[in-house]
């Protein structure tokens, strides 16, 4: 048997005649074998080079028969292997021979024909196999998978083993954070909130803004529920989207606000996000001289106290508090207030902002919800989020282009 492994040895470059018996004594120690290819008596034959690959080789061997050595060299050799690449595997990387026979064949089917890595490329880089399929290889790949569908990972072998071979907490920070931050900082619809399939739970939303709202979180893996007095409308929503729900909710009643509240902590378990959207925006029908003080009080209970209420019963799970203002959003609400066609309001509203040729949309002002209810925002609270193409750094502007408008 010792005449079997000094062969092994000697054939990967991990041995040398042997100079002294004190260097060998205090490395035979180091390694700390439980041999079974060399006893006492054999070990005064063989010097190893001081190091740790060579303490791994040795384990590896020193646990391995002749059988099981030929069977593992034989399914690498299945995936086009040749004893010079079985080889170089095992010097850059011993532990490759140390894995059971099921895990190498496994490993090496999904590396090849999951991630599409050429067999022999892997033999060049043998730590690609040590690494758990279930914990890291599988869960890595889908994420890589996403980044590079989206542009923000390029699709080449060498990069993708450094991003499998790194520390988790380097990959989170240079793959999970950097490059998705990057890519959103573009328009990218990409976040972090989609790859930690987050559970974001419930939105108090109305028709426009809020039911875009709704649907945009779900595309990000949210549970919504979507709280209104328009019953008909929620459950049109809700058909269209299983990941939806819908409750009654009179915002101007804190009782409705916090049930819907309530219902949302009892259905997914926590709440994360609260939107309130919730607001009246109708054309006037009277001068300000002769309003009804009712109707008046009327716009009050829903865009004041409801956006109060919501606060205070979500204020119950730790939510940060944040506000958006956007342009003008072409929505079906906001048609029966101009009284003129969406798409010429889209046009009003884009030459009055500074980012000539974009179009504000109601999922603009939803992407801007997402990132200030995903943990991208964990350290922003108190923000007035402005979402309008920088309008108000020429808010004279507006009123010209209405004016010249209504004055044809």
């Amino acid at each position: 048997m010792t005449t079997y492994l000094w062969k092994i040895l000697s054939s990967y470059a991990v041995v040398s005649p042997v100079l002294s018996g004190s260097p060998l004594k205090r490395l035979y120690k180091s390694v700390n074998l439980k041999v079974t290819f060399l006893n006492a008596e054999d070990v005064a034959e063989v010097a190893f080079y001081f190091g740790s690959d060579v303490s791994r080789a040795i384990h590896v061997l020193s646990a391995l028969s002749k059988s099981s050595w030929v069977a593992k060299r034989d399914i690498y050799k299945r995936w086009g292997w040749s004893e010079k690449e079985v080889s170089t595997a095992f010097r850059l990387q011993p532990m490759c021979m140390g894995l059971s026979e099921k895990n190498i064949m496994s490993t090496m089917e999904f590396l090849v024909n999951k991630m599409g890595y050429n067999p022999l490329l892997i033999s060049e880089m043998p730590m690609l196999l040590l690494h758990s399929l279930e914990k890291r290889t599988i869960p890595r790949f889908s994420v890589l998978q996403v980044l590079i569908s989206n542009g923000l990972v390029e699709e080449e072998a060498h990069k993708m083993t450094t991003l499998l071979n790194m520390p988790e907490k380097d990959f989170l920070r240079s793959v999970c954070t950097e490059s998705i931050f990057l890519k959103c900082g573009s328009g990218s619809k990409v976040s972090a909130t989609e790859m930690k399939a987050s559970s974001l739970t419930a939105i108090l939303a109305k028709s426009g803004i809020g039911a875009s709202t709704a649907k945009v979180f779900t595309r990000y893996g949210a549970k919504v529920i979507i709280a209104d007095v328009q019953d008909d409308l929620g459950a049109t929503i809700c058909s269209e989207n299983q990941d939806i729900h819908f409750i009654h909710c009179d915002v101007t009643q804190e009782n409705d606000v916090k049930n819907a509240v309530d219902t949302a902590v009892d259905k997914f378990g926590k709440l994360d996000i609260m939107f309130n959207n919730a607001a009246i925006s109708e054309r006037p029908t009277t001068s300000f001289l002769t309003i009804d003080k009712d109707d008046f009080k009327k716009v009050f209970d829903v865009n004041v106290y409801g956006g109060f209420f919501g606060a205070k019963h979500a204020a119950r799970y730790g939510i940060r508090v944040n506000c958006i203002s956007p342009h003008g959003v072409a929505t079906p609400p906001v048609k029966s207030v101009v009284g003129i066609d969406l798409s010429k309001f889209e046009e009003i509203v884009s030459e009055s902002a500074n980012l000539k040729g974009v179009v504000l949309k109601a999922e603009d002002v939803a992407e801007a919800a997402v990132y200030l209810g995903s943990d991208e925002s964990r350290y922003i609270s108190g923000l007035n989020l402005i979402v309008d193409g920088g309008y108000s750094t020429t808010s004279t502007a507006f009123r010209m282009a209405v004016k010249a408008h209504f004055s044809n």
